[in-house]
Formats: structure tokens, sequence, C-alpha cells
């Protein structure tokens, strides 16, 4: 009911208020900073003036007044001492700038936390949207910071009451790339039409529609009903759309909630061409963003609860612009009741708090956990005493336990597993402290497939109390002062914990709790976000890697006819990308049957071997290069023995393309697709099936084989071997959007400072009362 989620708005409000505090403090702040300009503007004008009239008079020279160069000297020496003295109080005005300069950034900093925490809040909220009125239609936007890519989820939950409505828009996501027609403008759509649901999607080669047979049925009430809620899910591989429709919590099943239907774009297209600036519509777009291939009213009927985009759920509260909406129902998201023990944080700035450690006992306490993850590096667990600065940390480093108790005063007990233990499967930690004897005892047990690990250590002459701590699962919320306070103790803040975790257990004498990190309350500020309560895994589909790493999947035969492609995105301009290879493989094959792409001076190269080409490995060496740092699109479409290459949908292997000697290159179906790197033992044995072997220091998503068997999404979830691969990660989630980032904000401080002062020293510089446009900074690039 509504009821349920007024605490929730209510904190957001609260955070929204704290933050505008923040910002008329910093504002407040920057007209101290004017007026203290202004000051040392005028002071500077009195010492050209006195300066001016003593050189004036030196200069000057008349017989009858000879006997008064003695005085204009005394004079003049005065005027000089003056100007000491005032330059002097400049340079103490000075050094005010910069302790001002620091005093407001620090501001602009919790101005900017608050602001992420405040979108973060928002979407949390779980309350559906609809229109206004009859009359007054819900169209709203949000920024989705996508990229092109050759593979694009969206999901809805969605509902309807109204029997008269029977054709709406749900959801558009447009390019905002110009192109010569509107016809073959990139963008993805689910619209009802009569009551069925259409999918359509534009690759830039034309529009490809799909409508599932499932009739939307009126809902009597969408807030007791909750069998009248639809999941819609629309799919784009490449060229390859599918569209699913389903009741989320059906009454008797039927086999079209099963269905997938399946269409066809034209195979010449296989990247959408979305930008991070793109917007996401839903119940309306633009007219210039529209489709003359829609068939509904361009407005939203019905109700939309949730929403998702590429695996990332898009809070329906956290918008850029909206017109005509209002809340109404709440939904449901799952077909049975979940059971609050089992959690997936998504690592995307994810994490949950829980405020005030309850029945600390200071003779005992104990902390058990079960996780599941392929992270390197991340904070798992962190509790914190602000009054003593006493703390609790787990986290991974380098794929090792590590555990910390910390009793201030630099003292600490440490312990770090022997074994890596990221590798995918469920690990139960126990972290333990008990005093004894007036001695200090940390444990850290580790169990792992039945196999164990104990590490224990004691310290004398400490006193630890974690009564009232707040505890923070997977990470930490956008905040100043925490950030700091890591930072100081040199703990991990950065990178949020990827993975599940379940059976959280806290123990102390005659108290045994399990702790749910979503559980929240009014009268608690306890936040979360990126934080489900579900045990299902996620199928990743992409792997940061930092040049020390490698990623091995299931590879795919080449065949007759198929589309092979990915994602990249790295400014190194040597580097392995691709290799399939029977090298290694217990499959018994010729070695010689392999294909593979490479960077080499920022060039990408394709080699295709095969064991019935007896001349050397067919390859491709593109013109331009694509070390830019920028996200490409590469796509390899084959057609018997010719093969074109293809980046961000433009060929560039000419009108003739590749010609292979083979109709089909075989591989490996129980590994041998090499990502980003290879394991050493093999690197002698591989090197001439690639044009260069270093590891990759760079970002792959979206693996994607096509061909008359199958449509796959290479799945990166169960990997066969891995290195210092960061599996589900890429750069982007933090990209805060409509605001400077903190380095835009202190860059263009600063230049404001230093412009400003730069006039007080030369007198030569213009000076602007509020310093200087966003758009007017970046135009400098930074610089003077």
């Amino acid at each position: 009911m509504l009821e349920t989620f007024i605490p929730e708005i209510k904190r957001f409000t609260i955070i929204v208020g704290s933050f505008k505090n923040t910002e008329t403090f910093a504002q407040n702040a920057l007209k101290e900073v004017e007026l203290m300009i202004n000051e040392i503007l005028e002071t500077q004008s009195q010492i050209q003036i006195q300066l001016r009239n003593a050189a004036e008079q030196l200069q000057s020279f008349i017989p009858g007044e000879l006997e008064n160069i003695p005085y204009k000297i005394t004079e003049t020496s005065r005027t000089m001492y003056n100007v000491e003295k005032q330059a002097i109080y400049l340079e103490r005005r000075n050094l005010d700038i910069l302790k001002a300069d620091t005093f407001v950034m620090k501001n602009f900093e919790q101005i900017i936390d608050r602001v992420g925490l405040g979108n973060q809040l928002a979407s949390t909220i779980k309350i559906s949207i609809t229109n206004e009125s009859p009359d007054n239609h819900c169209i709203r936007s949000y920024q989705v910071n996508l990229s092109p890519s050759v593979s694009n989820e969206i999901s809805i939950i969605f509902g309807i009451e109204n029997p008269n409505a029977t054709s709406g828009l749900l959801v558009y996501l447009p390019s905002g790339k110009k192109s010569e027609s509107i016809e073959n403008r990139d963008f993805m759509a689910i619209e009802m039409v009569d009551r069925k649901i259409r999918f359509l999607w534009n690759n830039g080669k034309g529009t490809a529609v799909i409508t599932h047979n499932v009739t939307i049925d009126t809902a009597k009430s969408l807030l007791k009903d909750d069998h009248a809620w639809y999941r819609i899910t629309a799919e784009r591989i490449g060229h390859i759309g599918r569209l699913n429709v389903r009741k989320v919590k059906p009454i008797y099943d039927i086999p079209d909630f099963h269905r997938w239907v399946v269409g066809e774009s034209s195979p010449e297209a296989s990247v959408l061409d979305v930008k991070e600036n793109d917007l996401f519509y839903v119940g309306g777009v633009p007219e210039a963003y529209q489709s003359p291939d829609l068939r509904s009213n361009g407005k939203l009927s019905g109700a939309i609860y949730d929403l998702t985009l590429d695996d990332n759920n898009i809070g329906l509260w956290n918008f850029v612009r909206t017109s005509g909406c209002r809340a109404t129902h709440s939904g449901i998201l799952h077909s049975s009741i979940q059971l609050h023990s089992c959690y997936v944080f998504h690592g995307r700035g994810s994490y949950a708090t829980q405020m005030n450690l309850k029945a600390f006992d200071p003779r005992y306490l104990s902390i058990s956990l079960e996780f599941m993850s392929y992270d390197t590096d991340s904070m798992i667990f962190f509790s914190l005493k602000h009054e003593n600065e006493q703390f609790l940390a787990l986290e991974l480093k380098n794929g090792r336990i590590h555990f910390i108790i910390h009793y201030g005063h630099n003292k600490k007990l440490k312990f770090l597993s022997n074994k890596s233990y990221n590798s995918g499967t469920w690990v139960k930690v126990e972290m333990a402290r008990a005093l004894r004897n007036s001695m200090e005892t940390g444990v850290l047990r580790i169990v792992h497939n039945g196999i164990g690990e104990d590490l224990m250590d004691t310290l004398p002459d400490v006193e630890f109390d974690m009564s009232n701590s707040t505890m923070y699962f997977g990470g930490f919320p956008p905040d100043f002062s925490i950030k700091k306070f890591l930072e100081k103790h040199g703990l991990n803040y950065k990178d949020h914990y990827s993975g599940h975790l379940k059976g959280i257990t806290l123990s102390n004498p005659g108290y045994n709790t399990m702790i749910n990190p979503l559980f929240t309350a009014t009268e608690l500020k306890n936040t979360f976000y990126g934080v489900e309560a579900d045990c299902n895994p996620k199928a990743h589909k992409s792997v940061l890697l930092r040049g020390n790493g490698f990623l091995e999947l299931k590879s795919q035969p080449l065949r007759r006819d198929c589309t092979f492609g990915f994602t990249l995105q790295t400014k190194q301009p040597n580097a392995l990308l691709i290799l399939s290879t029977f090298m290694g493989q217990p499959i018994k094959n010729s070695d010689k049957n392999y294909f593979s792409v490479t960077l080499m001076n920022g060039k990408l190269v394709f080699l295709f071997g095969s064991e019935d080409d007896t001349s050397s490995p067919r390859s491709f060496v593109s013109e331009e290069v694509y070390d830019d740092g920028e996200m490409h699109t590469v796509v390899a479409i084959k057609r018997g023995r010719r093969v074109s290459i293809y980046v961000d949908d433009g060929v560039i292997s000419g009108n003739d393309g590749v010609y292979l000697a083979v109709n089909e290159i075989p591989a490996p179906i129980t590994g041998g697709l090499y990502v980003g790197g290879i394991p050493n033992h093999l690197r002698s044995s591989v090197s001439g099936m690639g044009k260069s072997m270093h590891n990759l220091n760079g970002l792959i998503k979206d693996i994607v084989f096509i061909d008359d068997l199958s449509v796959r999404m290479v799945s990166m979830t169960n990997p066969i071997s891995f290195l210092n691969a960061g599996i589900g990660r890429d750069d982007n989630y933090e990209k805060m959007t409509n605001f400077f980032s903190y380095d835009e904000l202190h860059s263009f401080f600063l230049h404001f400072t230093k412009y400003s002062y730069l006039y007080v020293l030369f007198g030569n510089a213009r000076s602007r009362r509020g310093g200087f446009t966003k758009n007017e900074y970046l135009g400098t690039g930074g610089q003077l």
C-alpha cells in the first residue's frame, strides 16, 4: 500500500533538505570569497594610484623647488612604506582565499555526496506511476548512461485498470545521434496496441517489429490483485530480437507465458548507437525522436511499477524531467515470497547500512556470513563506532580475505587468508573477538568446500566498544566524512562488492540474531542501493581487466553463416582481445584451428587459422585505430567463406571482405575462449595465433555468437578459469548526471580564484562577479 512507502519518501525529503542547506552554506562561502576579492581589487587600485603619484612627483623637476627634494624623497619613502604594508595585507588575504577555497570545496563535495544519496534514495522508492488524469498523460525521462552495444534488454512490470485504454506507449529509448532519415534512426520501444505488446527496434537499417500473443487483461484493482501485474521483457542481441509477456504471479499458468516471440532486423546493422547523454523515456517521447512505425497513440496507458534496462534498475522516481505523472499502487516483483536471508549486491555503487549494532557485549562478539563473488578487491562488511574510531572490516584483497579489528591509537589485529576465495562459489566466514583474561583475542575462520582455514592473534591492554555502531554491507553511501576516514586508514571504499551474501548472523553471549541489511524503519536512517533479496545467479556480460589478468570461457565454432561480436574500451595500443584455441584443451583437435582479435599499434588485427589451410593464417588489419578510450563495437559477419568486419556498424573490410580457406572454423565448446589475456603456461604455445599477446588493460563486454543453431550472449558468470578479472565490472556506474563531477567543481573553483587573483597582481585579466559558467570554463580546457 502507498502508506508503506511514506517513511522512505520522508527520508528522501530529509536528504534533499540537508542538501539544500549545504548548498546555501557553500554559496555563502563563495560570496565571502567574492567580497575578499573585491577588497583586494580596491587595495590594488589604491596601490597603483599612490605609486603613480609618487613617480610623477619624482620625475617632475622645477629649479625653484630644489629645496623640496628632501621632502619629496621623505614623502615617497612613506608612500612606499604604506605600499609595502598593503602588499603584506594582500598576501594575507590571498591566504584567506586559499583557505576559503578549501572550505568551499569541502562543502561542494558534500553537495555532490548528498545529490548522489538523493538519487539513490529516489531509485529505491517502489511506487508505480501512471497518468495524472485522463487528459494529462505521464511522460518521464531518465539518464541511463548507456554506450553503443550489440545487446540490450528492457524489462517492465506493468498493469492496467482502465477498460477503455487499449493502446499506449510504454517505453522508448532513442539515439540522439542524427541520421539521414527518421526511418533509420536507432531506437528501441515497447508499446501496447489493442492490448497486445509490440517490441520495435532499429539499428540504423530499418525497423523490425514483433508482437506477443498474450492479451493484457484489465485489473479490478492493481492494489489488491497481485495476479494482475505483467512482466514484459524485450531483448535484442545483434539484429535478433525477442519478446516475452507473462503474469508475475498468475492464478493459473498458460503456455504463452513461457513463449518467446523472435524476429530479425537487417543483419548489416548490429549496434544500437546510444550515448551516455541519451535519455530513456516512459510514456512519451519528443516528436523529433518518434518513429513513424509506432502504432500506439504515443501516450502512457496503465501503470508501470518496475523498470530495468540492461540489468540496471531504473528508479522510477529518479527522473530528469516529468510531466503529468502521479504516484499510484505498489506492485509485485516476484512470483513467490522472497525469504530475506540471501542478498545480491550489483556492485555498481551498491551498499546497505544498518544503524545501531544491538546488544553489544564487551566479552564477546561474532559476526558470520557466507559470500559468493568473483571480486578481486572489494569491501564486504564494515562496522564503525564514530565516537572512538574503532571498527571491524572484512574485505577481499587480491582475492584473499582480509579482516581487521581496529582498537584505535594505532592498535589493531589483522588477518589475511593464505588462499584466494573469489572463485564464484559459496565461502563461509566467521569473524570474532573476545576478551579473555585481560587479553583481546581475534579470530578469522573460513570454510570453503568443507576445507577450513583458522587464523588467531591476541593483543593486550586494549578495550573494544562497538555499541551503537553503524554497519555497512558491500560498500558505502556517498559520504564525505566516511571517505576521509577510510582513506586515513588505507581501506578500500571505491570498489563496491559485487556478489551474494547470505546467513548474516550476529552473536553475543545470550544473543543470536539474523541481520537483514534491507531492514528499514521511519526512525532509522538506514539506506541501501543496488541490493536485492535474491539468490539467483546473475549473468554477467562484462569484464574489466587491469593488464595482469585474463578470462577463459566456453568458445563456439565460426559456422558457415554466423555473426561474432563484442564491445571494447581501452587506451592500450597493443593487447590480446579475443582468442579461441584448442591449445591446452582436453578435446583432441588440431591446434591449427583458431581465430583471434588483437590490437597492434591501435589497429584491429583479425587472424583465422585452419588445419585445412596450408598457407599462412588469413588476416585483416584495420586502417583506423581504436585505442582512444571510447566504446567500440566490433562485429564479424561470416557468410560461407567471406567475412565482413564492422566497427560501430560501419564496414571496415571493404566490399570484398576477408576470404577464408574453409567454410567453418572449429572451436572447443568446453573452454578455450580467452578474453583479454592468456595464462602464462600457454603463452609460448599460442604466440603465433595473435599479433599481440599483451594482457589487456580495458573493458570487454557483450560477446555474442549468432548462427542458425543458436543466439548466444556469452555469460561470464561461470568462467572456466580466470585471473585478476573484474567479472561483471565496468567503469560507468559512478557517473553523475546533470551535475559537475567533484574534479570539475574543484578545477572550476581553483580557476575562479586563480583568475581573480591574477587580476589583482597584473591588472590585465577581466574580473567577473560569480566566476564563469560551466560551458565557459570547459571551453578553455581548464587553462588560462
